[in-house]
């Protein structure tokens, strides 16, 4: 009878619990994060992105293009840029919006395409004003209008595949080019390159800007003993729950001897914005070859979803000598720069300008200065239980009294 009376408290007291548990959870809002509590990733800036792939020939009126995404914000665009190359003659295309018909093009266009003639390069090309609700997938469409005399043209993309948009490293399996051959089935290729504009405005987010990165041995960047190259960036809600923390143990980085090679090692180090160190992981001048190396940090570093920290690189030497940096670079449209593609808010490229430390530090002029590649290793931490016990164990005394004198007592006597 004793046992079925506290059974029957317990039962009554599993509710209370799992609404403790509950509001001692942060709540997730908007799409789900790519990582949840307790999962292992990769944070920062580790993916490599390009526009060097041919995503499509245009070479007939039967061919056609689709740059697939998933606008996770609303906003209002009225023209793209696409890398065009292979220029034959003069072609004129259209380009627009389109919905989605499992995930290809339906069709049916948003809004008026707008007519131009392709030009090499990663010019601008206009179309009537199109607004773009949040969580839904859509197609930036280039079909062909007119190929006499004759005349082609092709859309290139990335030669990578990293199902994130790499604004806020959201997740979007949506992400991809798509090609149509002949009047064929759409096919599905890997990451576009393309960016949206209101106007002369860049819309932030669902693009992907990125036209090149370089290995290391470019020198695209690079730090001397007086002139240091880093990131300032943020774990964002996108990647992690709201509030979340993030345990990082090790980076992966790569990097290249100058000329007259380093002879001190490089100091790999996460910092806090306004300049504290963390966490600490040391490259020798021999891991400098070129090939992206994992690295332990000295110490574990906790970081917290929205709040700003630095990546940094740092080492003690003379003048001529340097360590050179993979990176990517976003050069070929014009607007797409640190102040209105990732602000001060997500991620953007720094440089120390403070000779042999990082005590001052600012924003590298624009993103055609590259942004320094990077992963950091952890897991998210999952939420301390002790508070739900202790929240559980007060509500158990406040609401059942008589429960609790009946559960010791007599047993005890």
């Amino acid at each position: 009878m004793k046992a079925e009376t506290r059974s029957s408290h317990l039962r009554g007291l599993v509710p209370l619990l799992a609404a403790a548990a509950m509001a001692a959870v942060p709540s997730v809002v908007s799409a789900a994060p790519v990582y949840n509590y307790g999962d292992s990733g990769v944070f920062g800036h580790p993916e490599t992105w390009d526009s060097y792939s041919p995503a499509v020939a245009i070479n007939s009126l039967d061919d056609a293009y689709s740059a697939r995404f998933t606008a996770l914000e609303s906003f209002t665009a009225d023209n793209a840029y696409l890398y065009y190359s292979g220029l034959v003659g003069t072609p004129t295309a259209r380009i627009g919006i389109q919905t989605d018909a499992s995930g290809v093009p339906s069709g049916t266009w948003l809004n008026t395409p707008g007519v131009f003639n392709p030009t090499a390069g990663r010019p601008s090309a206009s179309f009537t004003a199109v607004s773009l609700t949040a969580n839904t997938v859509y197609h930036l469409v280039v079909e062909p209008v007119d190929l006499g005399g004759p005349s082609s043209f092709a859309i290139y993309g990335s030669s990578t595949n990293n199902a994130i948009r790499p604004y806020d490293r959201a997740g979007d399996t949506s992400l991809n080019s798509l090609a149509k051959v002949n009047g064929g089935a759409w096919t599905t290729g890997k990451d576009p390159f393309f960016v949206l504009a209101d106007g002369s405005n860049i819309i932030v987010g669902p693009g992907q800007p990125y036209t090149s990165w370089g290995a290391p041995a470019n020198g695209f960047l690079s730090s001397t003993a007086t002139s240091f190259n880093g990131e300032q960036f943020v774990i964002t809600d996108k990647e992690v729950p709201a509030g979340a923390k993030v345990e990082i143990t090790e980076v992966t980085f790569a990097a290249a001897l100058s000329a007259t090679p380093p002879t001190n090692n490089l100091l790999l180090r996460l910092r806090d914005s306004v300049g504290t160190v963390l966490a600490t992981a040391t490259m020798t001048p021999a891991d400098a070859d070129g090939a992206v190396h994992t690295f332990s940090f000295d110490q574990t570093a906790t970081l917290t979803q929205g709040q700003t920290y630095l990546f940094t690189t740092e080492f003690s030497g003379t003048g001529s000598q340097a360590y050179k940096f993979r990176a990517d670079r976003s050069d070929g449209v014009a607007g797409a720069s640190v102040t209105n593609w990732g602000g001060t808010t997500v991620s953007f490229p720094i440089v120390s300008t403070a000779a042999n430390n990082w005590s001052v530090w600012s924003p590298r002029g624009d993103r055609s200065a590259f942004d320094l590649v990077f992963g950091l290793y952890g897991s998210v931490v999952v939420p301390e239980p002790a508070s739900v016990a202790l929240l559980a164990l007060g509500t158990l005394v406040l609401v059942c009294p008589a429960a609790t004198r009946r559960t010791g007592r007599k047993e005890s006597r």
